[in-house]
């Protein structure tokens, strides 16, 4: 048998390339298996770096994301009828929560409330609903 009629059956493990004795071509999967590294963008990485190693940085983004949860959010419950505001609540948390107290809603939650304030929708539990910044 010449060198250039052999075949080389090899592995890869973990990034590394070798070749098979004739006992190890049927190990099954173990030895197939290849590291799955995840795939983050340049960008994200800059901001995980930056999170743990710049405590003003690390402020700025916590406070951004406290002023844009929904749940934080002020909004009007507004009379469908008359289109009064009945009640300003300092969070759509809160209006859920009222509503589930004073009304037959018992399931109501600030997620639906949240749709109507962004238009997908017209009234959520007896009421239509809108951001106080958007008055």
């Amino acid at each position: 048998m010449s060198v250039n009629s052999m075949v080389v059956e090899t592995v890869t493990v973990m990034g590394q390339t070798t070749p098979l004795d004739s006992g190890e071509k049927n190990l099954g999967p173990e030895k197939e298996k290849k590291k799955v590294l995840p795939k983050v963008g340049l960008g994200l990485k800059k901001h995980v770096e930056k999170m743990r190693n710049n405590p003003e940085y690390r402020q700025m983004m916590v406070e951004k994301y406290k002023k844009n949860r929904p749940n934080s959010i002020a909004v009007d419950m507004i009379d469908k009828e008359t289109l009064e505001v009945i009640m300003t609540f300092s969070k759509i948390m809160d209006g859920a929560s009222w509503i589930r107290e004073n009304t037959s809603y018992k399931k109501a939650d600030y997620a639906t409330i949240n749709k109507i304030c962004k238009k997908q929708g017209k009234t959520a539990y007896g009421y239509k609903w809108r951001y106080v910044k958007d008055r």
